[in-house]
């Protein structure tokens, strides 16, 4: 899976849960202008659940931004 078709993915889930349109703002930008810290782990574990991973505490942790989390979930599909 490409890291486009998972920012696409992730767009539509942001959508879904909190309304949030991904595609209007900077994926670069910091996670938490968008998500508190709760909200940040509701979506993780969405994320994870749709793209059958498992994502540990200490990298959600570590997540800064969106991009973060796409990488984070690509590398977690590669393995």
């Amino acid at each position: 899976m490409t890291k486009e078709t998972i920012t696409d993915h992730m767009r539509t889930l942001c959508n879904d849960q909190f309304g949030l349109h991904l595609s209007l703002f900077d994926m670069t930008q910091p996670i938490d202008t968008w998500l508190d810290s709760l909200d940040l782990i509701e979506f993780v574990m969405e994320c994870e659940k749709h793209f059958q991973i498992t994502i540990s505490d200490e990298a959600i942790e570590s997540l800064s931004t969106f991009n973060d989390l796409v990488n984070l979930i690509a590398n977690a599909i590669a393995k």
